[in-house]
C-alpha cells in the first residue's frame, strides 16, 4: 500500500523525458515554479543518484548509471512524492 503522500506514475501532471534516456533527462510539470528533489533507485531499492532543489525542466544527467530500469522518486515544492519508472539505456 502506498501511503497518502505517494502515487505511482499516475500524475498526469508531472512527466519525465526522455524515458528511456541514453543520459539526460528533464522533468516537467504542469505547474509553474516548482522545485523538485529526486532520488533513483536500482530494482533491489539501492539508491544510485540524488538531487535536490531542481528547477522545472532541468537537465538530469544519469549517463554515469549503467543501461538498467530504476525507480525514480520524485518530491514537489508541495512535499508531494511521485513514483515513476525510468529506463537508461546505452
Amino acid at each position: 500500500m502506498i501511503p497518502e503522500n505517494k502515487q505511482e506514475d499516475t500524475n498526469p501532471e508531472l512527466r519525465i523525458y526522455p524515458n528511456p534516456s541514453k543520459g539526460q533527462f528533464y522533468i516537467s510539470s504542469a505547474i509553474n515554479n516548482l522545485f523538485f528533489n529526486v532520488r533513483i533507485m536500482d530494482l533491489n531499492g539501492k539508491l544510485v543518484y540524488v538531487k535536490n532543489n531542481i528547477p522545472n525542466e532541468s537537465p538530469l544527467d544519469i549517463s554515469e548509471l549503467k543501461a538498467s530500469v530504476y525507480m525514480i522518486e520524485i518530491q514537489n515544492s508541495a512535499n508531494q512524492i511521485i513514483r515513476k519508472k525510468l529506463v537508461k539505456t546505452e
